[in-house]
């Protein structure tokens, strides 16, 4: 069988284009948990495995991040994002709903208003070159 998307050319992806997939996801994930309460979103496995996939993309596109754009913007949770992708991904069978949407209502929020100021300056450094 052959893997999902190796049959797709590898796109070279820079930081700036890994932050603005972190905060898209962020925002999906943000949009998510302010359209149902907490009990819907538990009592629903469809709803739980969504929530999950947005912040497992997060840790993901974190961890591509070149280590010199992570040390110059050291203010962002950069091993918290990554550790949160890892446990989604390998510990599957044994999410912890309460962090899972904690996460979403309380980490969210502020990091997705950090990436929206990094992008802001990215964009104006660009700009200027």
């Amino acid at each position: 069988m052959q893997a999902p998307g190796s049959f797709m050319p590898k796109i070279q992806r820079d930081d700036r284009s890994r932050l603005q997939d972190m905060l898209h996801a962020a925002r999906v994930a943000q949009a998510f948990v302010d359209s149902a309460d907490r009990e819907a979103v538990e009592s629903n496995v469809v709803l739980q495995s969504g929530l999950a996939k947005l912040i497992q993309d997060i840790g993901e596109a974190a961890n591509r991040v070149s280590s010199d754009f992570q040390t110059r913007h050291s203010d962002l949770p950069w091993r918290d994002m990554i550790d949160m992708r890892n446990h989604l991904v390998h510990v599957y069978t044994d999410i912890d709903f309460d962090v899972l949407w904690k996460t979403a209502v309380d980490d969210l929020p502020p990091l997705i208003s950090q990436l929206e100021s990094i992008l802001s300056i990215e964009d104006t450094k660009h700009e200027s070159c």
